[in-house]
This record gives C-alpha cells, sequence and structure tokens, in this order.
C-alpha cells in the first residue's frame, strides 16, 4: 500500500526530501521543521526582492528555561596562509543603506537611517546588559595596522551640512538618562559614565598607552581636544582620584604650549581682582610642578 502521509492532500504537500531544480516561488506562509533537529541549507544565497518592504526576515523564537539562545549564528575560519596578497574584505554580517534622494520636511518628519538597530530592555536580576557588544581577541603573535573592539568612520565629505538649532555630529554618541537613583553594594566602587573604560592590560607596553587617544592629523582643524558643556549641575569639570594606585602626574604637558591655562578675565571667578600688592603670603601653601624636569613650585596664598 502506498505511503499516504506524502503527496498531496487538500492542496497541500507534504514530503520527505524535496529538490528544486530551478527557481521556487512561495506566495503564502513557509514554515520550517523543529529549531532543534532540522536544518535550512543554502549553498548559494538568499535574494529578497524589493516587495520586502516592511520586514524581509522575522524571527521571533520562544526561549526555554536555564537554555542559552543565539537566533542567527554565523562562524567560520579565516585561512590567513592560503591569502595571497589580495586585500580582502571578511564580514560576518553588513548593511548598507544609501538615501537617493531629499525633502525639506520639518525636524521628525524627515525618517531615521540605522545601519544596525539592537533594543534592549532589562527588568529584573542580570549580570551584565548590553545593547551592542563586540569583542577582538588576539590568540596569537601577531602584525597588524589597527585593532579596534569597535570602529566608527565617519566621513564629512566636502558638502555644507546644515545642522538642526539641537544637532550634533559625532563619530560615537552615547546618551544618558533617567530620573530613578542608582545604588552600589558592597564598598560602592560603581559609577555611572558616557564613556567606560576598564583597563586591565598588565604588561610595561613598549608604546604609549592611554586610556582615551585623541590625534589631530597634520593639516586638520580642530577647537578643543576636550570640551565640557554645561547647563545643568556639574561639580567636577576634571576629577582624578587616587584610590590605592601610582599617580604621578595630574597633568603632564610636553612639547611647546602657548599657555598652561587660559581663564576669565579679571574679578570673573574663580579669577580675583586683587593684585600681590594685597597680600602679605604669611599663609601659603605649595603646589609642585616639574618644568623641564626639574621640580618647582606653585605658590597658594591663604590669606583672606
Amino acid at each position: 500500500m502506498a505511503n499516504r502521509r506524502f503527496g498531496w492532500h487538500s492542496g497541500a504537500l507534504t514530503c520527505n526530501d524535496i529538490t528544486v531544480e530551478n527557481d521556487l516561488t512561495i506566495e503564502g506562509d513557509m514554515s520550517f521543521g523543529d529549531v532543534i533537529t532540522d536544518e535550512l541549507t543554502v549553498t548559494g544565497y538568499i535574494a529578497f526582492s524589493s516587495d520586502a518592504r516592511v520586514k524581509a526576515v522575522e524571527i521571533n523564537p520562544t526561549t526555554t528555561a536555564d537554555s542559552s539562545m543565539t537566533p542567527i549564528k554565523i562562524w567560520y575560519n579565516y585561512l590567513g596562509a592560503t591569502n595571497t596578497g589580495a586585500d580582502i574584505d571578511l564580514f560576518s554580517l553588513r548593511s548598507a543603506i544609501t538615501q537617493t534622494s531629499s525633502n525639506a520636511e520639518a525636524l521628525g518628519s524627515r525618517g531615521y537611517v540605522q545601519g544596525i538597530r539592537s533594543d534592549v530592555t532589562m527588568n529584573g536580576y542580570l549580570d551584565t546588559c548590553y545593547g551592542f557588544y563586540a569583542k577582538a581577541t588576539v590568540a596569537g603573535d601577531s602584525s597588524v595596522n589597527g585593532l579596534y573592539g569597535l570602529t566608527s568612520v565617519m566621513t564629512l565629505g566636502s558638502y555644507t551640512i546644515s545642522l538642526d538649532e539641537t544637532g550634533f555630529i559625532a563619530g560615537i554618541m552615547t546618551s544618558v538618562n533617567g530620573s530613578g537613583d542608582v545604588t552600589c553594594a558592597g564598598t560602592g566602587y560603581g559609577k555611572v559614565a558616557g564613556v567606560y573604560v576598564a583597563w586591565q592590560d598588565t604588561n610595561a607596553l613598549t608604546v604609549d598607552s592611554c586610556g582615551f587617544h585623541l590625534g589631530v592629523h597634520a593639516g586638520s582643524l580642530l577647537d578643543s581636544g576636550y570640551r565640557v558643556n554645561s547647563s545643568g549641575t556639574l561639580t567636577n569639570s576634571f576629577h582624578s582620584y587616587n584610590s590605592s594606585g601610582t599617580m604621578t602626574n595630574a597633568l603632564n604637558i610636553e612639547g611647546a604650549h602657548t599657555n598652561v591655562l587660559a581663564l576669565p578675565a579679571l574679578n570673573t571667578a574663580p579669577v580675583s581682582g586683587q593684585t600681590t600688592a594685597d597680600y602679605t603670603f604669611t599663609k601659603y601653601a605649595k603646589l609642585a610642578i616639574t618644568i623641564g624636569g626639574a621640580t618647582y613650585y606653585l605658590i597658594a596664598d591663604t590669606t583672606a
């Protein structure tokens, strides 16, 4: 007796294996197997037509208790020894969006272009919560021009860009919002920061190292290497704290600089309008500085 499980039944096709020699068009929905046991193997590529306007692929899995989940996993090996000198690019995921026309609509009606977006919501206990996680690992002696955990390249070109009143342009933008409190258990080391750098390299590196580096290329123009604008309450524009380490200089200036500091005019806080004739210098403190490697002292008078 023929196996009635397979074949056409009431307009539906049931089969064990199917081989499509040419094109396959599906006008309705396609449900594919069990996520644990079944696989969909594509040796070529999948192309989505321009009709996929809202969402070409939607993945909405059901989580399982005490189980990790990776809805999309891409992994492959790069055999660098087989490279014959070609300047190749290797991607796990690449997105390209190009605006081909424009409009003059008001702010909020012009659309948002986002190459990659991630939305993560926390509501309970977690070890860590990342909106985006990137990791680069060195597994052997290597030679490289650049090694970056995260890269942002912004090209402004030679065009004129008109910013809205509240507009900004930045290679990396972070926004910290909220009105609730943040507490910390234990010794209370935790902080809330717009940018956090956790330095844990223990080698006395041959090259210079720094938590933040700004390089202004020859011929480029830059107003400020570090700038703070505040319309709210700001306690310290710069805070250097030695909890238990070895800190030598709070500020190190190398090479020629026109000024050490640029301060407001006399009688404008924090600059006093008094002169040396108004002071007896009977009560003062010495601030150690080095000039050309030699130790000098700045005198800070404490006379009222």
